[in-house]
């Protein structure tokens, strides 16, 4: 999945020795670059591992990791085209299927999400948002956007990940409603089973 991590949810008091103490665990890191997401304001960090394998423990170990007093959320930058060329493990498919069925989705669109952002963010990303939804749900709560009431599970679910995903996965998740590059209506046979609404056409064998 590639050596850089999009580290996210970071407070203004962290710094880049905080991260390096954090990530150096793992394996020596190369660098870290701060940055901020404008269309959510959170700020985030790049950051490059020398080994890829020292990264993916990392992104397994980390996700929600409580750093300033805030859950911190690791995925990747950008599109990994290998990993969409392999498709989900059997492990991450579980993973995805257990995440659809918790959360009531029986739509397309977010049960396509929820595969896309297995695949691309990582099984631990997607497993600690979950844990941090239910927590916010069955507290206080989210409000939706117009303060007129609260949010669902699964609202306060992908409300939590597109402010905590970077900018190229978020149009890919989000805008394109979970459409991999190279995106077939075929491509949602293995949903079919988890939807209620498949089209006609895609019952045909």
């Amino acid at each position: 999945m590639g050596k850089t991590l999009y580290v996210a949810n970071l407070t203004q008091n962290v710094t880049e020795d905080d991260i390096k103490a954090l990530f150096d665990q793992f394996g020596e890191v190369e660098s870290v670059q701060f940055g901020l997401n404008e269309r959510f304001n959170i700020r985030y960090a790049l950051v490059s591992m020398a080994m890829e394998k020292a990264a993916t423990k990392a992104n397994h170990t980390l996700n929600g990791y409580v750093l300033d007093g805030q859950y911190i959320s690791i995925s990747y930058p950008e599109v990994d085209m290998q990993a969409v060329e392999r498709g989900l493990s059997k492990k991450a498919r579980e993973t995805a299927e257990a995440v659809v069925k918790e959360l009531g989705e029986e739509w397309r669109k977010p049960v396509r999400r929820i595969h896309s952002m297995v695949l691309l963010c990582g099984h631990s990303f997607v497993l600690h948002l979950l844990k941090e939804a239910h927590e916010i749900y069955e507290g206080e709560g989210m409000m939706t956007q117009d303060g007129s009431r609260k949010r669902s599970l699964g609202g306060v679910f992908f409300t939590l990940a597109n402010h905590r995903m970077s900018p190229e996965l978020y149009y890919l998740i989000h805008i394109r409603g979970g459409k991999l590059p190279g995106y077939k209506k075929e491509d949602d046979r293995a949903i079919y089973h988890l939807i209620r609404n498949p089209h006609k056409f895609d019952l045909k064998q």
